[in-house]
């Protein structure tokens, strides 16, 4: 599930050649930004995933009080709230400990609490209630297991009520029915005092930038990536009968029973942060979020703004054929090869996405199949691998020589008059191995040729002494590139022996790395270039 802020563009801020350029104010809209999504995904660590850290005594006496000094407003209503389990300040202890971190590592105290700590002295002096309030704080989905609610007449639990709000459709969080409602905010009145801890974390920088997250999968500059797999489950296991894996729309029920909780938890946590921030209070609302997407699967990568999902559900829209999304990834940028990049996209969609199992050996059999196919394109003479180029003005580049794109451009110039291409003009590229070695160079042409038994144009090879006369062609004594018409189809016969295979291949390759990095396949670095291989990362 995604939930996104309201942004703000500031680009112009920012760019020093702009007339609104402002150095303070462009750093301050940043670093606001930053402290906004943290906050965001702070607060639902914490409440998804109880994935709350103490870094001293001092911080769990200070989390105790607070929960014990709150007012809960469902226990002014005509029902008490009882638990099927009772925590004692021995389960607390050890709640304490597991929850105990280190701050300059975010890693586990190995300092244990014992009796003789003061917050288990602290734990001593509690009732069994007050135990049970603060164990549960953050503790959603072993609330949502033991609470029920008793009137007197009738015992209702967490559990009863969501299986009522299971038998109809849900899919709209933002909009419930009045049927909806009335369930969804028994619950709510319960979890906003008993789990929701909604205070400031002054340590969400250090546990965002070095911590380990259990909810948040990744945040984009306005958003937040939600794993909510395990509330699905969870309900998926309760109710059998109600909740199956081919039925999407009770899928959408599950999830959006949850965000409607999470809605009211980071709406309430930005009027927090805001007026902590000491933020007028006619504008606290226009800080907040909302949820807009439903993602069945994600692929998510070590690179910043690099992913690929299967989107289930778009602001309470069920997507009756949903589609695969990228963004970021090589494999969408269209200054990659066309068919290579569908080939990716197909592997990414059909064997990884969409498949229930990702079976390695056929993702890497596929991958390391694309050597093959691009190898007996390029022998055929066909140019559907080239690679995309774009070539300016000569003019407009300050040593226009050094510029691949450039040189090969004017080696097509010369050798095919009767097809020049204009500059600036957007091309075709093939790598090429041409030693600057004329003899040798029109040798390999006629016994290739002779192979082919094509005769070698004379003419052809005249102009071919031209280049050998254009020393600015040449980069360390080799001609390394040719660029030429997208309309081209047929790769020129004479040249076919020069294409450089194995970089044009390479370079292809370089594509899909990204993804295949993303699925722990191990992909070591050879010289400069990082090649898969059929070794997974443990």
């Amino acid at each position: 599930m995604i939930y996104k802020t309201i942004s703000l563009s500031y680009g112009v801020l920012n760019a020093k050649g702009s007339i609104y350029f402002s150095p303070d104010c462009g750093e301050s809209i940043t670093y606001n930004g930053e402290l906004i999504i943290m906050t965001a995904i702070s607060i639902f660590e914490r409440f998804v995933s109880n994935n709350i850290k103490f870094y001293s005594e001092s911080d769990m006496i200070d989390y105790i009080t607070k929960i014990l000094d709150e007012k809960y407003s469902c226990e002014d209503d005509d029902y008490e709230i009882r638990f099927n389990i009772s925590y004692t300040k021995d389960d607390l202890l050890n709640y304490f400990n597991e929850h105990y971190y280190v701050l300059k590592t975010q890693k586990l105290n190995t300092n244990k609490l014992d009796e003789d700590s003061l917050v288990y002295k602290l734990l001593s002096k509690l009732s069994d209630y007050e135990l049970n309030r603060v164990y549960y704080k953050n503790n959603l989905l072993e609330f949502i297991e033991h609470c029920y609610l008793d009137d007197g007449e009738d015992k209702m639990s967490i559990l009863d009520y969501y299986e009522i709000l299971f038998e109809t459709e849900f899919l709209n969080p933002n909009k419930p029915s009045e049927y909806q409602l009335e369930y969804l905010n028994a619950i709510l009145d319960v979890v906003k005092d008993y789990v929701f801890y909604n205070y400031q974390n002054f340590n969400k920088y250090d546990e965002c930038h070095r911590g380990i997250r259990k909810a948040i999968l990744t945040v984009d500059t306005d958003s937040t990536f939600i794993f909510l797999d395990k509330y699905y489950q969870y309900f998926k296991k309760k109710f059998p009968d109600l909740i199956t894996a081919d039925n999407a729309e009770k899928c959408v029920t599950v999830i959006d029973s949850i965000t409607y909780l999470l809605t009211y938890v980071i709406n309430q946590t930005y009027l927090n942060l805001t007026e902590s921030c000491n933020i007028p209070e006619e504008f606290r609302s226009r800080i907040n979020m909302k949820n807009e997407f439903l993602i069945q699967k994600i692929l998510l990568t070590k690179n910043k703004k690099n992913y690929a999902y299967i989107m289930r559900m778009q602001e309470g829209n069920l997507i009756e054929n949903p589609k695969l999304k990228i963004v970021g990834l090589p494999i969408k940028k269209v200054s990659y090869n066309k068919y290579v990049r569908e080939y990716f996209q197909d592997i990414l969609d059909n064997d990884i996405l969409r498949a229930e199992i990702v079976d390695y050996s056929v993702i890497i059999g596929k991958y390391f199949k694309l050597t093959d196919i691009i190898e007996k394109s390029l022998m055929s003479g066909s140019t559907d691998y080239a690679e995309p180029c774009k070539v300016n003005e000569v003019e407009t580049y300050k040593a226009p020589y050094n510029i691949m794109s450039v040189r090969g451009t004017l080696l097509w110039n010369i050798l095919f008059p009767e097809e020049e291409v204009a500059f600036p003009n957007k091309l075709n590229m093939f790598k090429l191995n041409l030693p600057k070695d004329y003899d040798s160079v029109v040798d390999t042409i006629k016994d290739y040729c002779e192979g082919e038994n094509v005769e070698v144009d004379k003419e052809f090879l005249l102009r071919l002494k031209e280049v050998f006369n254009t020393d600015e062609l040449f980069k360390s004594n080799m001609i390394n590139a040719i660029c030429f018409p997208k309309t081209l189809k047929e790769f020129p016969i004479y040249l076919r022996p020069f294409i450089d295979t194995e970089s044009i291949i390479t370079d292809h390759l370089k594509v899909g790395i990204t993804m295949m990095d993303a699925l722990d396949i191990n992909t070591p670095k050879i010289g400069t270039d990082s090649i898969p291989s059929n070794f997974i990362k443990i």
